[in-house]
């Protein structure tokens, strides 16, 4: 989430979903997915908290399956993802949404195997998403592709046959 209100404050919250072991039934897009709700929840609450109720807000994903299903949800997936995408779009504008491109992706560098000693000589591990502090018109384009669904989120078809 980044909020702006100027010219008092900047309020940028970062927020990461924690890793969890892959046996677990769910898939690392619910994950992304979840970590959009929660991160609109966490929005949500310090809107509140600090009255901010008619700022412009603008919320981060660097899930472009994410961005994608924000932005018009099929009713054809399982009901877990027009769930979670239904409770985004009653809060906020597709438009509010923006992607995080690769280069700014400073989690990155960890799930790629980068050594924790070599993380002290990453500038974006310490300086991360510095294009926040700038105007909105230098922050990066957001282009948000279609997609082809995974296949285990969608509903499996029922064909009917009729025989005669």
């Amino acid at each position: 989430m980044h909020i702006v209100q100027l010219p008092i404050f900047d309020v940028s919250v970062l927020m990461e979903l924690s890793c969890s072991p892959m046996e677990n039934a769910v898939s690392i897009l619910r994950h992304e997915l979840m970590a959009a709700e929660s991160g609109l929840g966490l929005a949500k609450i310090i809107r509140h908290t600090l009255e901010l109720l008619s700022v412009n807000w603008t919320l981060w994903s660097d899930s472009m399956d994410v961005l994608y299903w924000i932005r018009g949800c099929s009713p054809n997936f399982k009901p877990f993802v027009p769930k979670r995408v239904g409770e985004i779009q009653n809060s906020t504008y597709p438009i509010q949404w923006r992607n995080v491109p690769n280069e700014n992706k400073p989690a990155d560098l960890v799930s790629r195997g980068t050594a924790v000693i070599k993380l002290t000589d990453e500038n974006i591990w310490w300086n991360d998403l510095t294009f926040l502090c700038t105007s909105t018109d230098e922050w990066p384009k957001n282009k948000v592709e279609d997609r082809l669904a995974p296949d285990h989120e969608m509903r499996k078809e029922n064909q009917k046959v009729v025989t005669m």
